[in-house]
């Protein structure tokens, strides 16, 4: 009766030890993804930053009056690798190109229906804000935008960074000098609101 108690214990023992490191498997393999869906975000947006750039002279010939039709980035091979057709990148995130008073921008929509982003989100707007950093000499601002899509007041919170474009105008915060601080600081802006996008003015 002893013998087979320690070997129930031994069991249970043996089960616990698989438990804990399974958790420890499934986290590691969890962060593991959201790094390569990270690099693969920051790669697809520094490929469509560059396709972007490369066009816009022509992109007012395009422009359809609210948006640049999805049509023009299929036919010129402009959707970069990790985009669907739809210009939604790797977490689902969805990507306009628009032009509005002699600026040419892309959005990215951060939030739609919830009151705070999730970490996940946090830390994917800190990889798309330190991805944009590296290409601040070929953009005119980052914008930060966020606003709560119940309220009728039209009130909006914005956190703006200026890129080198706009290197020549007494601005305060440089994209190309932002610190991790600032970064962070731009992320939160978007709690407590039901919506938040990042504008890339070009």
């Amino acid at each position: 009766m002893r013998a087979w108690g320690s070997r129930m214990v031994e069991m249970l023992v043996g089960l616990a030890i698989i438990g804990v490191l399974s958790v420890g498997a499934i986290a590691g393999y969890s962060k593991a993804m959201l790094k390569y869906k990270l690099n693969k975000q920051a790669q697809s947006l520094n490929l469509l930053l560059n396709n972007l750039i490369q066009i816009k002279p022509s992109l007012e010939y395009a422009y359809t009056g609210t948006a640049f039709n999805i049509d023009l980035f299929q036919k010129l091979n402009l959707i970069p690798d990790g985009f669907t057709d739809t210009m939604q990148d790797v977490f689902g995130y969805i990507y306009h190109a628009s032009y509005s008073s002699a600026h040419y921008y892309v959005q990215i929509l951060l939030e739609q229906s919830g009151n705070k982003l999730s970490n996940e989100s946090q830390e994917i707007c800190r990889n798309i804000l330190t991805t944009l950093k590296e290409n601040a000499n070929q953009i005119k601002a980052v914008e930060v935008r966020s606003d709560d899509e119940n309220a009728t007041n039209g009130h909006y919170t914005s956190y703006t960074f200026y890129g080198e474009l706009s290197r020549n105008q007494k601005k305060l915060r440089y994209l190309s000098q932002a610190t991790l601080e600032q970064i962070n600081a731009a992320c939160d802006s978007c709690y407590s609101e039901t919506r938040c996008s990042i504008v890339v003015y070009l």
